[in-house]
């Protein structure tokens, strides 16, 4: 399945599930809009959303106000890719569940005006689940937004910034690497890291 830039804007009026074993391709320029509260983009099979620096693909609620629609939700089998995407106004913008080592290439990401999560990530096990962030940058108009929360798997975030957040980045029982990371005006903190269980250790190098 494709979404093409011919047919955008695409309008979510109930959830969207792309099923294990469908690819949803959606192609740069397009737009996709969360019609209100309860709807969201649920990928158990691929998506490869691939835009470019010049036509971005942008997803965001039909209304302007964070909380308008619910976000990206990718669950344990999914697979993607999300390059130069922008995604704004949504409850949790990406949500991830117990993603594989290598499932997903992400880059480029603006996560804007958020509810609660620019990118919320839950895993069970941090040596076979992980997850690398590359220039990402996020930031809500909502002062308790977290900007990255990481549970029980491995984090490698590279070239990012993350303002006007509470959190920057949260990790709960998750080894990390956070490497030139600007944090800038976070409320609570840039960066949070502890244990429940474990010994999981995140190396930090030239991040502000």
């Amino acid at each position: 399945t494709t979404w093409s830039a011919n047919g955008s804007p695409y309008v979510l009026l109930e959830t969207v599930t792309v099923q294990e074993g469908i690819t949803l391709t959606i192609e740069p320029g397009v737009e996709v809009h969360g019609a209100h509260a309860n709807v969201e983009l649920l990928v158990n099979g691929r998506i490869e959303a691939a835009g470019t620096a010049e036509a971005p693909i942008v997803f965001r609620g039909v209304g302007e106000a964070p909380n308008a629609w619910e976000g990206v939700d990718l669950r344990e089998t999914a697979t993607g890719i999300f390059r130069h995407v922008t995604i704004r106004h949504a409850d949790y913008a990406m949500y991830f569940t117990r993603p594989r080592a290598g499932a997903f290439e992400t880059s480029d990401l603006v996560l804007e005006d958020f509810n609660r999560y620019g990118i919320y990530v839950t895993g069970n096990d941090a040596q076979a689940q992980s997850l690398a962030l590359t220039r990402l940058t996020a930031s809500s108009s909502v002062e308790s937004a977290q900007g990255v929360y990481v549970s029980t798997i491995s984090l490698a975030l590279t070239d990012s910034t993350l303002h006007d957040l509470r959190y920057g980045v949260q990790l709960r029982n998750a080894p990390a690497t956070v490497t030139r990371v600007i944090f800038r005006d976070n409320f609570e903190a840039g960066l949070q890291h502890y244990n429940t269980s474990g010994n999981a250790v995140a190396t930090v190098d030239h991040c502000t």
